[in-house]
């Protein structure tokens, strides 16, 4: 008898949801509506599929909607501080 732990038949799905939920929060070169809508349908595909139970589908989805909460909020304060780079350097070039 093996000492190892027993893996999840469905650990690649698993590690998929989690990647995208990466890829929204957290990555700065990718659209995250686009990856949030990704995701969305692998939960779905999933559900479908019966790997993922309603309660899960309903946490999963809460888990998207605050990663792409989070990532769209990082964006908007990326965007703002560019903006105000840009700006004060033009304001600087026009004294």
């Amino acid at each position: 008898m093996s000492c190892r732990k027993a893996r999840s038949p469905h650990r690649a799905a698993t590690s998929l949801l989690f990647r995208l939920l990466r890829i929204i929060r957290f990555d700065l070169h990718r659209d995250p509506n686009v990856a949030a809508t990704r995701f969305r349908q692998l939960v779905l595909l999933f559900r479908v599929a019966g790997y993922v139970d309603d309660l899960q589908v309903s946490r999963l989805n809460k888990l998207g909607d605050n990663a792409l909460y989070y990532g769209l909020r990082a964006a908007l304060h990326r965007a703002r501080a560019d903006f105000w780079t840009r700006h004060r350097s033009e304001h600087v070039k026009d004294s």
